[in-house]
């Protein structure tokens, strides 16, 4: 397979032939026909010193012979009255135009100007009809043309140098473009060799010839493009490698979660099933815990159901009015009954607002019990006129902890003492955020921590 530099090669060969022939073939056809024309003006001169000559009455045969000598023609005069011929050469008249003419039947007309051949030579003839002292003659006179025909060979060689020189200039060109083509194609291919490595930092330099600057540029572009569309595929890959380790995390944490209280209740409900002769208030209190491991985790079904329907955008909201501070209270109330020993206190004026009363519950629930989770003094919900806090005076939060609190999952281990999956504040975060809110947090630690939201 012929590569581009030596297709580029052939072809500009060809055509310098094909060119330099036709310009040889050309000048060789205007040659003879400029040969040709001075040949046929010599004609005209001589028939004019001819036509001269017999009006003078100087023309004889030692005269003719001698004019054709010293002009190297060839001279036929017909005498039509007299039917006779006055010729330099004997074989002057055997002109294909002298044959089978005679004084009476067969004038020329004018005249004529072809070729023909005298002594085995290729000559011009002009002959010419014409009347001289009301006497008929016709003229014939004939110019060697060998000359003037010269045969292509001999043109040839003559401009075979000067062909010579041209071919070799124009091999040199050739070489030169020839270079310069294989020049910008290594660097492309190298450029293109890097672009496949994904060096994506390898340059093209421009180019003096038009269509491969053109070409490098539409390169560089494409580069650019694949290394964009790359970058973007590792992120991709990254974001998708992330999602499953996430998932396995997610099952892995679930699993850990449900596996507690359903191997306390497969435990209780094995020692019910096996030992009949329990006393009744043990086997309440067997019957308490299984109860409690139950709850717990119907529990974490809800959270999970909850979670990932806000996380879907499954959940649609229902507003309704209602007085905030009367839904806290009742929020209050139920925690103080399950956590016997704590004090929720709940400060601020009625106030009501629009919005869906259940998620806004799940909310303020989920607050208090982190509150009650990591402090072991009061908590307090304050109802403020433009927000509502949730107040302990815990542990605290460290700063760098304060972004990471609300992801799913996420729970600060030194104190994860109570199963929560950690989905707590990130269901929190999506319910405020369908209501239009953001969950503010302020955090001290070793003095406590405020979570609230914005009426």
């Amino acid at each position: 397979m012929l590569k581009l530099h030596q297709l580029f090669s052939i072809n500009f060969t060809l055509v310098f032939l094909g060119t330099f022939g036709f310009l040889v073939f050309f000048t060789y056809q205007n040659h003879q026909e400029r040969e040709l024309a001075v040949v046929e003006q010599k004609l005209r001169t001589m028939i004019e010193i001819v036509d001269i000559s017999i009006l003078e009455g100087s023309i004889s045969y030692e005269f003719t012979r001698d004019l054709a000598r010293r002009t190297g023609t060839y001279i036929v005069i017909f005498n039509k009255a007299l039917g006779t011929f006055t010729a330099s050469h004997e074989d002057a008249v055997n002109m294909d135009i002298f044959l089978g003419i005679d004084s009476s039947k067969r004038p020329l007309g004018g005249e004529r100007l072809k070729i023909d051949r005298i002594e085995d030579k290729e000559v011009m003839y002009l002959a010419q009809d014409t009347v001289i002292d009301d006497r008929g003659y016709i003229i014939a006179i004939s110019l060697p043309i060998e000359g003037a025909k010269s045969p292509l060979y001999e043109l040839w060689w003559k401009i075979a140098p000067l062909f010579l020189v041209s071919l070799l200039l124009s091999f040199v060109v050739a070489r030169l473009i020839e270079r310069n083509i294989n020049f910008e194609l290594r660097k492309i291919t190298l450029y293109l060799r890097e672009v496949a490595e994904k060096n994506y930092q390898a340059t093209l330099s421009g180019s003096f010839i038009g269509e491969f600057a053109v070409l490098s540029e539409l390169l560089t572009n494409l580069a650019r493009k694949l290394e964009k569309k790359d970058r973007k595929t590792r992120k991709q890959a990254a974001k998708l490698r992330l999602k499953n380790r996430q998932n396995a995390d997610i099952i892995s944490a679930i699993s850990h979660e449900f596996k507690n209280p359903i191997a306390i209740i497969i435990g209780y409900c094995e020692t019910l099933l096996g030992e009949e002769s329990l006393p009744e208030e043990k086997r309440r209190r067997f019957l308490e815990r299984i109860s409690h491991n139950a709850q717990k985790l119907s529990t974490l079904i809800d959270r999970l159901r909850l979670t990932f329907s806000l996380e879907n955008d499954i959940a649609r909201i229902e507003p309704t009015r209602f007085c905030l501070k009367s839904l806290a209270l009742e929020i209050a109330k139920s925690l103080e009954e399950k956590h016997k020993r704590r004090e929720i206190e709940v400060v601020g004026e009625a106030r009501e607002v629009e919005a869906d009363k259940t998620l806004m519950e799940h909310v303020i629930h989920n607050l208090a019990e982190n509150a009650l989770k990591y402090s072991s003094d009061k908590v307090t919900i304050e109802v403020a006129p433009k927000a509502l806090w949730v107040v302990d005076r815990g542990v605290g939060l460290e700063e760098s902890e304060l972004k990471l609190i609300t992801k799913k999952f996420y729970r600060v281990d030194s104190h994860s003492w109570e199963s929560s999956l950690g989905l707590g504040l990130s269901i929190v975060k999506y319910i405020l955020k369908l209501h239009g809110k953001n969950l503010q947090i302020e955090s001290e630690l070793g003095k406590g921590s405020k979570f609230g939201f914005e009426i």
